[in-house]
């Protein structure tokens, strides 16, 4: 996930909502998590992602942009979401969408259309006039450029980390992850998204770490996929419980309760 930090240092920033909403959509809805990088910083990573997430930036240094669009050419998949034509200084930077789109504020209420499923989407408040919306003649919906080396980029009209419906925002995530071949590495029954599902990978093991934001226990039965095992927890109320299992049998090999 790239921190638009550009606009996070800017006066009256949604940057700090939009990062928030990223992570916990990505996390708590989509089991998948991520790698929090700079913009400033981008080039430390580059050639080691599949997937580069973009929530809501507005405005990106030029080099951010053009190593994403570099990126997106070399196989890697790039998802951005809302208007984007002004540089760090908040001017005029046109970028590959300004032929195609045009810049309005966002309305009250706001319709996206994403995998066939319509998705109503609220911005409230003092978003109608400090938020903007790109414009473009085709239906409301998430436009997937892809390039011929097969990178691709996956961009939302709305800003839809800074709207109010979940569901629109994990939809659009997981196109993004579809389109990138990137998939969590377990399936839970029932998927909460007030308990939270760590895995931590090493070469031999992998550790579940769940927190609960629940006000009861939940009992959870989880598929690690490969080798595709299972393994019951209890997480208590408002607190934490840990699983380590082998990571080539799947074999649960001990677990932990905290407060």
């Amino acid at each position: 996930m790239v921190i638009p930090h550009s606009q996070m240092f800017a006066p009256r920033s949604f940057a700090h909502e939009a990062t928030r909403r990223a992570v916990r959509a990505l996390y708590y809805h989509c089991g998948v998590p991520v790698q929090a990088i700079s913009e400033y910083m981008i080039d430390e990573y580059l050639g080691k992602a599949k997937l580069f997430i973009v929530p809501s930036p507005r405005v990106l240094t030029d080099k951010c942009w053009s190593a994403l669009l570099n990126e997106s050419r070399r196989e890697a998949t790039v998802s951005i979401s809302g208007a984007i034509d002004l540089d760090d200084h908040w001017l005029p930077a046109p970028k590959m969408f300004a032929e195609i789109a045009k810049s309005h504020p966002v309305t009250e209420s706001e319709v996206i259309t994403i995998n066939t499923n319509e998705y109503l989407v609220r911005y409230e408040s003092e978003k109608m006039q400090r938020i903007e919306k790109a414009v473009v003649e085709r239906p409301v919906s998430p436009l997937v450029f892809e390039d011929e080396n097969g990178g691709k980029i996956v961009w939302s009209t709305l800003p839809l980390e800074l709207g109010d419906s979940m569901p629109a925002l994990v939809a659009f995530y997981r196109l993004a992850l579809a389109e990138a071949r990137v998939a969590p590495i377990f399936t839970a029954s029932p998927q909460t998204p007030g308990v939270l599902i760590l895995p931590s990978v090493f070469r031999d093991v992998v550790l579940y770490t769940f927190v609960s934001e629940l006000d009861r226990d939940t009992r959870m039965q989880v598929t690690h996929l490969v080798p595709r095992t299972r393994f019951n927890v209890m997480v208590p109320a408002q607190r934490s419980a840990m699983v380590l299992i082998d990571r080539k049998t799947g074999r649960v090999l001990a677990t932990d309760k905290r407060s």
